[in-house]
């Protein structure tokens, strides 16, 4: 099975690709290397926001990611019934769980919304 994605809130990529646009572009009047070395790391760092995933949920474990897709660290679970969502963020239902929130403000509501149907589809499936 494809793992859930929930992907950075785009607002949050956005505000920042175009805080780094707007150092690139005074780098570029000003003609300082510094500024301009600033705003293309911003502007990548935007762009990475809107485009990859924070973490990705899978049966049996889940796994943040980088910019460069990379994963950084897994936490393993018994399942998507170990997990719940409220407030907008994936809570552990195990104390030993090694996370304890994934969410919030910095991700998108819409893949929250569909790790949290996923989420009542498992226990519905543990419950029968």
């Amino acid at each position: 099975m494809n793992g859930i994605k929930v992907r950075y809130n785009a607002i949050f990529g956005i505000g920042i690709l175009v805080g780094g646009a707007i150092v690139l572009v005074a780098g570029l009047m000003l003609g300082k290397f510094l500024l301009l070395t600033v705003g293309i790391i911003n502007s990548l760092a935007g762009f990475g926001f809107m485009t990859q995933p924070w973490f990705v949920v899978f049966p049996d474990r889940i796994e943040i990611k980088n910019m460069l897709g990379m994963t950084l660290r897994t936490h393993r679970i018994s399942g998507l019934a170990a997990l719940e969502v409220h407030g907008g963020r994936v809570w552990p239902t195990q104390s030993n769980a090694g996370f304890s929130g994934l969410g919030g403000w910095l991700a998108r509501r819409s893949d929250v919304a569909v790790v949290g149907e996923a989420i009542r589809r498992a226990n519905d499936t543990v419950g029968r």
